[in-house]
Formats: structure tokens, sequence, C-alpha cells
């Protein structure tokens, strides 16, 4: 494997596993006692990491020119093929 896709592939791993902790947290009692402002930055914050993983996922493919824009909708947890 290349390094380039090996660095793709821990990019990935590590953005993941963050992307999880965040949803975790979110799902947790201690998200609901945050101020209203804190707990959309945190949304947001989810969202673009989502958009991030799912762009990181096309990018692993060897022919991204096969893919359009609706591509991103995929669920970016989900989607593993390399």
């Amino acid at each position: 494997m290349d390094s380039y896709r090996e660095q793709l592939q821990e990019e990935r791993k590590e953005l993941k596993t963050r992307f999880i902790k965040l949803v975790e947290y979110i799902n947790s009692a201690e998200f609901y006692r945050l101020s209203d402002n804190h707990k959309q930055l945190l949304r947001n914050q989810k969202k673009v990491m989502e958009e991030y993983l799912s762009i990181l996922n096309l990018r692993m493919f060897e022919n991204i020119d096969s893919f359009t824009i609706t591509d991103l909708k995929l669920d970016p947890l989900k989607f593993e093929r390399c």
C-alpha cells in the first residue's frame, strides 16, 4: 500500500474516533447542561466532521472521477471500501 493511501486511512481512523466520541457526548446527559449556543456549536462541529469523513472516504477510491457530489451523502461511518 502506498504512503498516500496509508496517510488517508490513518487520517480517517483518527477523525472517525473523534467523531464517535463527539456523538457519544452529544447523546449524553452532560451535553444537555450546556448553553444552547454551545450545544449548537457542537452540533455544527459534528456536521462538519461528518462531511469531512465522507470526503476522506471518497478520496480513498482510486477512480474518484466516477463519483458525484451526491455521493457525499453516504453514511461516513459505514462507508468502508479500500
